[in-house]
């Protein structure tokens, strides 16, 4: 009966490990995905600041786009001014990105360059966890606290995608927007960190009793 169980259990832990080892490998490929675009986002920022009229054809228009799939409000108001009385320009013209001031073009830079910075970090304690797990070491206050730092990173990236202020040669963009997915993502992370402290708390107690 003992050798039964045993090979019965046997293909549930190769395949709990297969799926372990392809979760970790994800984390890692995206992990090294935000680098290569944190090094692209850098460079297109010293190559703007260097030439930006080589930007003349894109317009913050041509990089909006919404999400179907995902619950989201948004405000978002755009102002435009003319500079010695001359014609206000259209939309197309004013808020183009070669227009885009210097203090902007840092402020959405390193707006950018954090989000992805907590993204990478959201993803090494997620895989901290996924290691540990594969190690049947899952109950472990690290996991706990690897969980509260993903709550509170996305926590600075909900903050930080959040609002977004531009300022151009003839105008302004100042957007407000709220998506339910992060915040629930946020909950999710802290219910999770506390799921594993109850465990570990299981653990130790019954460590202790035997």
């Amino acid at each position: 009966m003992k050798l039964k169980l045993l090979i019965n259990h046997k293909p549930f832990t190769m395949t709990k490990n297969r799926l372990l080892n392809v979760s970790i490998f994800i984390c890692k490929s995206f992990r090294l995905i935000y680098i290569i675009l944190f090094m692209i986002v850098t460079g297109f920022f010293i190559h703007f600041q260097i030439n930006p009229s080589a930007y003349k054809k894109f317009n913050f228009n041509d990089f909006s786009i919404e999400k179907n799939t995902d619950l989201k409000f948004k405000i978002e108001t755009k102002s435009k001014f003319s500079m010695n009385n001359d014609k206000v320009l259209e939309d197309n013209e004013v808020y183009k990105i070669d227009k885009l001031t210097t203090g902007s073009s840092f402020f959405l830079y390193i707006e950018i360059a954090l989000c992805m910075i907590l993204s990478f970090l959201c993803l090494k304690e997620f895989q901290n966890v996924l290691e540990s797990v594969k190690r049947i070491n899952t109950f472990q206050e690290r996991n706990v606290a690897s969980f509260r730092k993903i709550g509170k990173y996305l926590s600075l990236i909900f903050i930080l995608s959040s609002f977004s202020m531009l300022s151009f040669k003839n105008g302004h963009i100042m957007s407000f927007s709220f998506s339910i997915t992060l915040p629930c993502l946020i909950i999710l992370s802290f219910i999770m960190a506390e799921i594993f402290k109850e465990g570990s708390m299981l653990s130790e107690e019954v460590n202790l009793t035997v």
